[in-house]
This record gives structure tokens, C-alpha cells and sequence, in this order.
């Protein structure tokens, strides 16, 4: 009640328009903080007996490492924070036992891997010195010399970890636990609503009162035939103009993502001639000389230069996306979160998993063949997988 009354409390005008709510105030710097004044000191107990600390209990036996084995006290979490929170660390909950199952089912298949690194037949060929010793393989750069095809060999059998008969298994299991997941959470969900009284919470939220930047913002109103009332509105022409704005720039950031990522691979074409030259002594190297591979030190630093550009365009785009959805101007809080939830996931998606798409489809299939091999922009050379595959640099 007090939140909904800050929310739409004026203040002042400018150029004619009304200033109003907390959030603008905090925005532009006149408030630091607002929230809502806790009782009690979280660290110390009640001085009451009869009148429990909360915040004491959640901060004993919820906020801490020591009690992740425990079950989550949902109902005081609920009860603190409200339903929207509760529902959701009660799905983390839900998701990290989940997790736990895949995850023990995932060690198991590595470890078949692991015992059956050494029995595995293709890899004994690729290091048996009377097979792959024997086998000379074309260059694998402009400017790379021939090589034999049993210095792959402990590359090939570290492969074998990750590609084996147990990764069908892994992959088939996956799809049934993903299925599983899916329809447990949404009984424990239905549970929780009924227990606490949330049945259509999501249609009474969509069917509570307007945000205020919406009120604040338009400057049109129409009767509403159910209930007779003036409401505010914005024009259907304006808001097609607001969402082609928007969705350009989403687009926009999804083909700077799509242009970072072409960036990377040439980086990666253009390097690995000179990572085979810088790594061709230190495969004399015990031990670590078989890691040191072109493919390897290549694949590594394309990875972490992958990995900067993702956090730089995710950090930036999480502002951009608050700004064209504020641009918008959705009518609810909860058209609001939806629209924001869809950018963000739209352009995550695209940032995240570009790089693997690449080195699981098409990476290592367009190489064309000696003496006429296929070439990015017509000048650096499309380049190959490991012999042992490019599973285990996905």
C-alpha cells in the first residue's frame, strides 16, 4: 500500500507534464535507496520470546553455505518476501535437486570414459607406431608442414572422455530428464499455489492497477465499455512506432553479436599458421607438449577472447533492453516483465550458444579438399577439427 502511493505520489511539473513516483526520484539520483524498514537485527535473537525474529531464522538455517543440504523454509521465505519470491527460490530449489541427478548420471558416463580410455580401439590405431606413425596428413594452415597422424594420439585418447558410448546414453537421458523436469515442477507449482492461495495469481496481477510510468506518460484517455471509467491510453500508431524502434534494436544487437563472432573465427583462421609455428618445439616437452597443440592453443584463446566479448555485450545490452522496454511503455508490471523477460532472452540466447553452434555444425565440415580447399572472404583457409573431433572443444 505505502509502495503504491510513493509510486504515484507527485511532485512536481516540468514542460507541463507531471513528475511523479519514488522510482523516478531514485533514477535521477534525488533518493539513494527505498525500501521498507526491517524489525529486528538479522544477526540477534528476539529480545520477545513470543514475537520470533524472522529475519534471525532465515539468516540461521536459509542464508548460509553450511545449510545447502536442508530444505528451503519456503513458507517463511514466503511469508518475508512475499509470493513472487517464495515461487521463485522455490523453483531454484527444485531445479538444483534436479541438477544434482543429471549431474551424478554425467560422472558416471565420464567415468566410463576415464576406464575405457586406454582400451579404446581407434585410438590405439591412431598411436600404434605401424598405423598412424605410417600415415603422413596434409597441412593443416597455409604454411604448416605435413605431420604424422600419431602425434594426435594423447589428444585422441582425451577425446575419448567426452565421445564415447556413454555420451548416446548421457544424450538420451537428458531428453527423458528434461521431460521429467518439466512436469514435477509444474506439479510442486500447482502445489504451492493451492497451498498458498495463488490459483489465477498471474491473472489478477495482469488485472491490477496501471503502472505509473504508463498514467504518467500518456496523454490521451478513452472509456472503458466495462467500466465506464476514463482510463489513459496511448494511440495505436504510437505504440506500432515505439515497437518497430524496439525491435530494431534488438535485431541490431543480435547482428553485432553475429558480426562479433565472424570476428572471432577469422581470428581463429588467422592465428593458428602462427600458433603451429610457435608450438612445433614445445611438443618436445614432457607432458605438457601433447596439450600444446595448434588446435589446442587456438581453440583456448579464441575461447577467452569469446568469453570477454560475451560479458562486454551482455553488460551493455541489459541496459539497452531496460531502455527500449521503458521506451515501450507497457501498460502493466506484468506486460512489463514479460516484454523485458522476451529481450533478454532472445538476445542471451544469440550471445551465449553462437560459438557452440559454430563448433558443433559447422566448424571442420566446409574444408574443401587438397589443393582446393574453401576459404573465409577468399583468403584464410576454413579450418578442421581435431583428428580426435571437436566434442571435447565443445
Amino acid at each position: 500500500i505505502v509502495y503504491y502511493i510513493l509510486s504515484r505520489c507527485k511532485y512536481g511539473t516540468e514542460d507541463g507534464k507531471r513528475k511523479l513516483g519514488i522510482k523516478r526520484l531514485l533514477n535521477n539520483g534525488t533518493y539513494t535507496a527505498a525500501f521498507p524498514l526491517h524489525d529486528c537485527r538479522y544477526w540477534k535473537k528476539s529480545h520477545d520470546p513470543k514475537s520470533e525474529n524472522e529475519r534471525y531464522r532465515l539468516y540461521k538455517e536459509w542464508a548460509r553455505f553450511g545449510r545447502f543440504y536442508k530444505e528451503q523454509p519456503l513458507n517463511l521465505i514466503r511469508k518475508y518476501y512475499g509470493e513472487k519470491i517464495g515461487i521463485y527460490f522455490a523453483w531454484l530449489g527444485f531445479y538444483t535437486e534436479m541438477l544434482g541427478i543429471a549431474g551424478a548420471v554425467g560422472f558416471i558416463c565420464f567415468l566410463y570414459g576415464c576406464i575405457t580410455k586406454d582400451g579404446n580401439v581407434w585410438s590405439e590405431e591412431i598411436c600404434d607406431a605401424e598405423l598412424g606413425g605410417k600415415i603422413i596428413m596434409c597441412p593443416l594452415c597455409d604454411g604448416c608442414d605435413f605431420w604424422r597422424l600419431n602425434t594426435t594420439c594423447e589428444s585422441t585418447k582425451n577425446s575419448h572422455l567426452f565421445d564415447n558410448a556413454a555420451t548416446l546414453f548421457f544424450a538420451v537421458f537428458m531428453g527423458i530428464w528434461v521431460t521429467l523436469f518439466l512436469e514435477l515442477w509444474k506439479r510442486r507449482q500447482a502445489k504451492l499455489e493451492y497451498e498458498w492461495d495463488l490459483v489465477d495469481f498471474e491473472e489478477e496481477q495482469q488485472q491490477l492497477q496501471l503502472r505509473p510510468e504508463y498514467e504518467a506518460k500518456c496523454t490521451h484517455t478513452k472509456r472503458n465499455p466495462i467500466t465506464q471509467e476514463m482510463e489513459p491510453y496511448i494511440p495505436i500508431s504510437n505504440q506500432a512506432l515505439r515497437s518497430c524502434l524496439s525491435g530494431a534494436t534488438v535485431l541490431f544487437w543480435i547482428f553485432l553479436i553475429l558480426i562479433c563472432i565472424v570476428a572471432v573465427i577469422v581470428y581463429r583462421l588467422s592465428m593458428y599458421a602462427s600458433f603451429a609455428k610457435i608450438t612445433v618445439n614445445m611438443r618436445k616437452v614432457k607432458y605438457i607438449g601433447t596439450f600444446f597443440t595448434p588446435q589446442m592453443v587456438t581453440s583456448v584463446t579464441a575461447s577467452i577472447l569469446n568469453f570477454i566479448i560475451i560479458m562486454i555485450l551482455n553488460f551493455f545490452y541489459e541496459k539497452v533492453a531496460i531502455w527500449i522496454t521503458d521506451l515501450e511503455i507497457p501498460k502493466t508490471h506484468f506486460e512489463y516483465e514479460n516484454r523485458l523477460t522476451m529481450k533478454m532472452f532472445l538476445f542471451q540466447f544469440v550471445n551465449y550458444y553462437t560459438s557452440c553452434f559454430y563448433v558443433a555444425f559447422f566448424k571442420g565440415k566446409f574444408i574443401g579438399y587438397p589443393g582446393d580447399y574453401n576459404r573465409l572472404f577468399g583468403s584464410w583457409r576454413n579450418e578442421e577439427c581435431d583428428p580426435g573431433g571437436c566434442l571435447i572443444e565443445l
